[in-house]
């Protein structure tokens, strides 16, 4: 039967090996199923050092939003606009969704 295990250097898992024997001492095994390759090991414990994911929040979400609608007046709806009363319509609409957005930004 296979063991997983990790092998640690400087309190850092930098591999993880599955085999029937207990690779040699050197590699500072520790048998583990759950540890993967950059947690920590403090000689009792693992512990996952993946960077917990920031979401969208606040002032970076407005400010991505207005930058979605800003590139989205190409240099052909640009021209649009110019010639056509739909093309008209349309730009005022996204100029008039990007000051309501800014009016939320803090």
């Amino acid at each position: 039967m296979f063991k997983r295990f990790a092998l640690i250097t400087n309190g850092v898992v930098t591999n993880i090996v599955e085999q029937t024997d207990t690779p040699p001492l050197e590699f500072n095994p520790v048998e583990s199923m759950t540890a993967a390759i950059g947690w920590t090991y403090d000689g009792v414990s693992f512990t996952d050092t993946t960077p917990i994911p920031v979401p969208l929040s606040g002032n970076v979400l407005v400010l991505s939003q207005i930058a979605t609608l800003e590139a989205s007046i190409t240099p052909r709806r640009q021209r649009e606009a110019l010639l056509t009363t739909a093309g008209k319509t349309w730009l005022a609409d996204v100029d008039t969704q990007i000051v309501s957005l800014r009016l939320t930004l803090i």
